[in-house]
């Protein structure tokens, strides 16, 4: 039997209740547990992460205060432009970044559209994310497309200048396949894909507090990364592959 050694993953979620009527509650749960390396080198694990969620009912002697549900302020654009990485989403997060030494970069515009606002009471904003990506040309690569989409969901701080983590977990569409991927899906021993999984963490801060000016209130600065994968090699949709892409970005996101 495979012998992993000792690894440290990564788990974040969320969870909450909101009120039916009286004593009768909706609950849910949606998180994911994102593997170290050692762990998703290993040939039984399909995927850099791991999710799980259930909706359901149950019944609770007292409640917290309900309010009426609301949608987020507006909708918005982003913009954005990466550098592809070697590293993982589990590398990243503990800050060990290998960047591609091809340095294949892409740009990015996303829509968002408000699907609803302080879920279960939480400072939590769901949005409908469509996404174009154009990926440069290179000296391993030509230029190509991608087309995302995606559910995205922030977690305000509401600090003296607010700050947001953000998730999103979607599909890909690439009109080729990129240099970063084929040499992954090579070494793995597969055949690579055009639709893909697509995840996205991004980390933003609020710029119109930053410079204490209101005018700028709707325009958030902040990193994200772009991933790409196969969700299990058991999975036909994505072509039963283990592996994919990762992109360190920049980004400016405008509210309206």
């Amino acid at each position: 039997m495979e012998d992993i050694g000792s690894a440290i993953d990564t788990q974040f979620g969320v969870k909450g209740r909101t009120q039916i009527y009286r004593n009768l509650y909706a609950v849910g749960h949606l998180g994911a547990t994102v593997f170290d390396h050692d762990t998703y080198s290993s040939q039984v694990i399909d995927s850099h992460a791991q999710f799980e969620g259930y909706l359901g009912f149950a019944m609770f002697g007292s409640s917290p205060a309900n309010s009426s549900p609301q949608l987020p302020d507006g909708s918005y654009f982003r913009l954005a432009s990466g550098v592809a990485t070697q590293s993982g989403p589990t590398e990243i997060i503990r800050l060990k970044n290998d960047t591609d030494p091809d340095r294949n970069q892409l740009t990015s515009v996303f829509y968002g559209h408000p699907l609803a606002g302080s879920v279960f009471g939480w400072p939590l904003d769901f949005y409908l994310t469509p996404g174009y990506v154009y990926h440069h040309s290179s000296d391993v690569q030509g230029s190509f497309d991608e087309y995302v989409l995606a559910i995205k969901a922030y977690y305000t701080f509401d600090w003296s200048v607010r700050t947001r983590l953000g998730f999103a977990e979607g599909i890909s569409y690439s009109t080729k396949i990129s240099h970063i991927e084929a040499k992954n899906m090579e070494e793995k021993g597969y055949q690579p894909s055009k639709l893909m999984n697509y995840l996205d963490f991004s980390l933003d801060v609020n710029v119109g507090d930053i410079f204490s000016n209101a005018k700028l209130d709707n325009l958030w600065v902040g990193y994200s990364l772009h991933h790409r994968s196969g969700i299990f090699t058991t999975s036909s949709a994505f072509g039963r592959i283990k592996g994919g892409s990762d992109y360190n970005s920049l980004y400016l996101q405008w509210h309206f």
